[in-house]
């Protein structure tokens, strides 16, 4: 009787240990602004948020087993990590200036981008054996060591 009873609480604690951490990628899905959720369900849907956190500068999201985003105050995105993983190449074709990607293209690394990060002067990129920078004004490409 005792160990009917000792594995029926351990199956009532299983379960409301999924039920309590099931609800942590919803709750934080709702947490975030309308437009960060839009951009990221856009390039990354179905995807579980681990974690997410609001800051004066601006806000950062990391997907479970994905990216990690950031994004200014004024909720436009300004980096986005893989973590050792490539970014998809559509989110680089959409989020790169034409020559740049153009640029991308004609090395042959459109799929082998690991990190994007802009700000008002420039986009900087992680490849996989170098790191580029783009400087808007110009659009020119450069190596950067």
């Amino acid at each position: 009787m005792k160990k009917l009873l000792y594995i029926h609480y351990i199956l009532l604690s299983m379960l409301f240990v999924s039920a309590v951490t099931g609800c942590k990628g919803a709750d934080l899905w709702n947490a975030m602004p309308a437009e960060i959720s839009a951009f990221i369900d856009l390039y990354y849907p179905n995807s579980e948020i681990d974690a997410y956190t609001k800051s004066d500068k601006g806000y950062i999201v990391r997907l479970d087993d994905g990216p990690g985003f950031a994004f200014d105050s004024a909720r436009n995105w300004t980096s986005i990590d893989g973590y050792g993983m490539p970014l998809k190449e559509i989110l680089i074709y959409d989020l790169t200036p034409a020559p740049l990607y153009r640029y991308l293209e004609t090395i042959d690394a459109t799929a082998g981008v690991f990190v994007l990060a802009r700000d008002a002067r420039e986009y900087r990129l992680k490849l996989l054996e170098d790191s580029l920078a783009y400087d808007i004004a110009s659009e020119q490409v450069r190596t950067m060591l």
